[in-house]
């Protein structure tokens, strides 16, 4: 019985180990990348694509049936050499693309030229965009992952980072190559691109059971980055603009994003107490509001402590509502002791019968998406 049990074992681990076998890996061989593109939370509303705008893509054109996107790969070997690039290199060998942009792509860089080992990759999207504010360094020089790592975005004014019609994204991580069959060589690595951004949402909602109309509306935020960031992820992901130490303690007085907020001078604020199944419809958004990463500095009001903090005033009817010194926290009341690229911060104003006013603010990840590493 014993001797049939164990037949029985070794026959179930035979075709376990036939039904994980590796049958993916090319015949030819292929080091291949990957990138995908989160969906955003909400899609921007200008300029161009929304998709693009927001971040949700990267940005193609197309010619004589050929995909061209704004995209640059570098990837190093061990020694930190430069090892190939893209486009110079590689070819793209799969996309979705679709009305001007693609959410996800593939590069492939071919199995000949490479050897065994790990490679460092680092991957910029949507840099080549026309308008907005941003500073964009140049890339035609680089040659070592130094560069690559102390790469900023800046910006050429004193408001919010504008970005025009695409958003800068990025990526980095570890390549791992090997050679398969043939002699040939072969490696995956599939990874979400970010946005080099933080967003600030503002909602505007009406529960009064009546129409009003919202005028004069001023918003201004304290302390957010709105100067420089790392383009590529670095640990602290902050850039450090002043004070005292390696916390980022100065980013200077009260920021007004008011050019974002110019729809808002005069509305009809429609009732969300109607019948309407969809509320965001009957709610007033005003245009995302776009910030470098940073730590909250260090705050006096209300309290000591590390918050952000922003003045939010309006006019509903003739009433004029005026919150200064607001702490911006999270959903269970914490103070956000940072904002992080591709997260979004969502603050709900929300205006009740009596124009009694309220705030909630939400933070989540900008999209759902979380970067994977597939070795082949």
């Amino acid at each position: 019985m014993i001797k049939k049990v164990l037949i029985l074992l070794l026959s179930a681990v035979v075709l376990l180990g036939a039904a994980c076998k590796r049958i993916d890996e090319p015949s030819g061989g292929d080091v291949l990348l990957t990138f995908r593109i989160g969906e955003p939370v909400t899609k921007a509303t200008t300029p161009g694509d929304g998709n693009v705008a927001d971040g949700g893509g990267v940005y193609c054109t197309e010619a004589g049936g050929v995909v061209t996107p704004d995209l640059v790969i570098f990837i190093f070997d061990e020694d930190g050499t430069l090892k190939k690039r893209y486009p110079t290199d590689g070819v793209l060998a799969e996309h979705n693309y679709a009305s001007g942009h693609a959410t996800t792509l593939s590069v492939s860089f071919g199995s000949s030229g490479w050897e065994d080992g790990a490679y460092t990759v680092f991957a910029l999207a949507n840099i080549a965009g026309t308008g907005g504010n941003l500073d964009i360094p140049d890339l035609s020089s680089i040659t070592s992952i130094s560069q690559l790592e102390t790469l900023k975005l800046g910006i050429s004014s004193g408001t919010s980072p504008q970005v025009g019609d695409r958003m800068p994204l990025s990526a980095s991580g570890t390549l791992h190559v090997a050679k398969g069959l043939y002699d040939k060589y072969n490696g995956l690595l599939e990874l979400e691109m970010l946005r080099c951004f933080a967003k600030v949402q503002l909602t505007f909602r009406n529960l009064t059971g009546e129409l009003l109309t919202l005028t004069n509306c001023s918003v201004k935020f304290k302390d957010m980055n709105t100067q420089k960031a790392w383009i590529f992820p670095r640990e602290p992901d902050f850039v450090t603009l002043g004070g005292s130490g390696t916390k980022d303690d100065n980013y200077g007085d009260y920021t007004t994003v008011a050019a974002n907020i110019a729809s808002l001078s005069s509305i009809p604020f429609t009732d969300n107490l109607l019948t309407d199944d969809d509320e965001r419809d009957r709610d007033v958004f005003v245009s995302p509001l776009l910030f470098f990463p940073s730590i909250a500095p260090s705050q006096t009001v209300p309290s000591a402590g590390n918050r952000y903090l922003c003045n939010i005033s309006f006019k509903v009817g003739s009433a004029t509502k005026t919150f200064n010194n607001l702490p911006i926290h999270d959903e269970y009341t914490q103070d956000i002791l940072a904002l992080e690229r591709n997260q979004y911060l969502h603050i709900v104003t929300t205006i009740s019968s009596g124009v009694n006013v309220s705030f909630n603010f939400y933070v989540k990840n900008w999209d759902e998406h979380h970067e994977s590493v597939i070795f082949n």
